[in-house]
């Protein structure tokens, strides 16, 4: 077993060290060959393992929009905006990957040989960069429908919006120039039915003169958007003249009756208190005041609140609602009574009596109450508290309903005489 290992091994150092001279021998034979072969290994792993060390590969993370070229000019891409943007994935270094933007790229789609109708279409992507290289495009067509282009002039109608201030009137606008030209896909194009230039009004007293743009509008009046529109701009004049003239006046109540009995009006309040009057100027300037409809006030007896009309002359209007809230205080007058009241004697002693004379009470109240006031509602007393037998000059105490004010008690004092 071991003499058969020794052979073996024997016969394997035979061989290598065969090669190994042939090698050698080879070598001074070809040594020129064999340096530039060595030279050339060198060179080769140093530039792939450099780049394999420096070099990153990976999808860039923005988008890159498509650009069209060499479109036939009878053609245009339907609807607009319906180019989808494509991705791309790429290989740079790392210093290269840093500095890319979405502008450091390229899409075209070459359009040289379309025709109307649906197409799918190659994207072919660069990069600004000489560093970059493009390893593939997601998607690699896109697809693109391209209808006839189609140009359509369309009168320009001016739009007026609002309406200028009271007194004043806006004439027929102007718009400079009428037509305009319209252009784009066909399909696009037959969805126009009007073009408008929006005028506003509020505010304006005198001519307006306005650069506005054209709107695109449907039959529907949604904007159809996507086409040019030549010129995109035009000028419209709209006239505003001042036909009549404001001013400001006075409001008066007119009332008539009287109310109830006893009661007086208190005060009249008018809301508002002044109100714009238009008209022509020889009209308003003959208005120094405005005046209301006849307001009954016959039998009343509180205060009242009423909606009424103006009395508005021929021609004349006023800014806002035609009437006015006229408030009427309505309260009852005041006045005198004098009641003579007999005077109770109270604090008494036991089996004493008193007498005095009745006094003269005057109060002052609402003439209404007045007159209701029965005499038995006014207390009068007298007080015989610690008093006995003989004569006293006492002062009267007087209560009132609440109503009525003590004006005054005559006489001021009586003589009360208590006998047993």
């Amino acid at each position: 077993m071991l003499q058969k290992a020794s052979e073996r091994l024997g016969a394997i150092l035979w061989v290598v060290g065969f090669l190994a001279a042939e090698t050698l021998r080879s070598i001074r034979e070809n040594y020129q060959l064999a340096v530039i072969s060595l030279l050339l290994a060198l060179v080769l792993w140093f530039f792939v393992g450099n780049d394999q060390a420096l070099s990153r590969q990976g999808t860039f993370p923005i988008q890159i929009p498509v650009e069209l070229v060499n479109k036939p000019a009878y053609l245009e891409v339907y609807p607009p905006g319906s180019l989808e943007p494509v991705t791309v994935r790429i290989s740079a270094p790392e210093d290269s990957w840093s500095r890319l933007r979405p502008n450091s790229f390229r899409a075209v789609v070459d359009l040289r040989n379309a025709r109307e109708g649906v197409q799918q279409v190659p994207v072919q992507v660069t990069s600004s960069d000489p560093n970059v290289r493009v390893l593939q495009v997601i998607p690699p067509a896109i697809t693109v429908r391209l209808e006839p282009l189609r140009q359509e002039s369309f009168t320009v109608r001016v739009e007026l919006e609002g309406t200028p201030p009271v007194g004043y009137i806006n004439r027929s606008p102007r718009v400079s120039p009428d037509t305009v030209t319209v252009r784009g896909a066909d399909p696009l194009v037959r969805q126009v039915r009007s073009v408008v230039a929006v005028v506003r009004l509020e505010s304006a007293r005198s001519t307006i003169v306005q650069n506005l743009p054209v709107r695109l509008l449907d039959a529907q009046g949604n904007p159809v958007g996507g086409l040019t529109v030549d010129p995109e701009v035009v000028t419209v004049e709209v006239a505003i003249e001042q036909v009549l003239v404001q001013r400001q006046v006075s409001v008066i109540a007119s009332v008539t009756g009287d109310p109830a009995p006893g009661y007086w009006v208190q005060a009249i309040t008018v809301d508002p208190a002044i109100v714009t009057v238009v008209g022509t100027k020889e009209t308003v300037e003959n208005i120094s005041n405005l005046r209301t409809e006849l307001i009954s006030i016959d039998g009343l007896s509180s205060t009242q609140a009423r909606n009424v009309r103006l009395l508005l002359p021929d021609g004349v209007t006023v800014v806002g609602q035609p009437t006015v809230n006229v408030r009427l205080t309505i309260v009852p007058t005041m006045g005198t009574r004098t009641f003579l009241v007999a005077p109770a004697v109270v604090n008494l002693g036991p089996g004493l009596k008193a007498q005095v004379d009745p006094f003269e009470v005057t109060v002052s109240g609402p003439v209404p109450v007045l007159a209701n006031t029965d005499p038995r509602a006014i207390s009068v007393t007298v007080d015989a508290g610690g008093l006995g037998p003989g004569t006293f000059e006492v002062a009267p105490r007087v209560a009132l309903p609440s109503e009525l004010s003590l004006v005054r008690v005559r006489p001021e004092r009586r003589t009360l005489t208590i006998t047993r």
